[in-house]
């Protein structure tokens, strides 16, 4: 068996249990248009998909330009369809470019799971890219920055893909820390160390960095002298 390089697309519904909460057996045509929407957009830039299951699906491309064609096309058509009960559903997708074995039951590598974890930080609504899907497939793409990503050893770098008729305002992606020194810093004080662990993980959460914590005024200002937060 040998490797062979692809692109991957990983896309999840948001909220899903919610949406089969609130909309019991007509969850199946939340299913139904979100999948054809995705296998259209498939089938009009090369796409294949090897795995659809539950709200989750895998797909490959033979190129990375063909693959964020594909998202933001299924993206927009998301978008445009009418939801059961005007519930407002939200697809997650996440690319990577990379290389995978192919078993005969499956790709198998760990690009895959870096595709699967980048469609993990992402919003719904929002394609996030690994930094070289965003350099091979030439889109216009926003940077985030560095991010430590569950399960990935190495920090990366994640781009949001910019495309007419997708939303661009979204919060900063989801079980990832930013790691690059661009980061505003801060040095947190509380006498309550709950409070304190509370509010620095919302603070690195938002993309700054709790260089420093102090429970007491003297601590502050020793690490105020000591770290020079922004």
């Amino acid at each position: 068996m040998s490797a062979q390089e692809f692109t991957f697309l990983l896309t999840d519904i948001e909220r899903s249990t919610a949406h089969v909460r609130r909309l019991d057996e007509q969850y199946c045509e939340v299913l139904d248009s979100s999948r054809e929407a995705i296998r259209r957009a498939l089938g009009e830039h090369r796409g294949s998909e090897i795995e659809c299951r539950a709200d989750e699906s895998f797909s490959v491309f033979p190129s990375a330009a063909d693959a964020v064609a594909a998202a933001a096309s299924a993206q927009r058509a998301l978008l445009a369809v009418e939801w059961p009960r005007d519930t407002a559903v939200r697809i997650r997708m996440g690319l990577h470019t990379g290389v995978a074995v192919d078993t005969g039951n499956g790709l198998v590598g760990f690009d895959v799971h870096l595709a699967a974890r980048l469609s993990a930080a992402g919003h719904g609504g929002q394609v996030l890219l690994s930094e070289r899907t965003a350099e091979l497939a030439g889109a216009e793409a926003l940077e985030l920055g560095c991010f430590e990503l569950r399960g990935v050893p190495e920090p990366q770098r994640l781009f949001q893909l910019v495309a007419e008729g997708l939303p661009q305002d979204f919060p900063p992606p989801r079980f990832a820390r930013r790691v690059d020194n661009d980061r505003l810093s801060v040095v947190l004080a509380d006498d309550s160390m709950l409070i304190r662990d509370g509010i620095a993980r919302l603070l690195e959460d938002a993309g700054m960095r709790v260089v420093a914590q102090a429970g007491s005024p003297d601590e502050l200002l020793e690490h105020v002298a000591a770290k020079a937060p922004d």
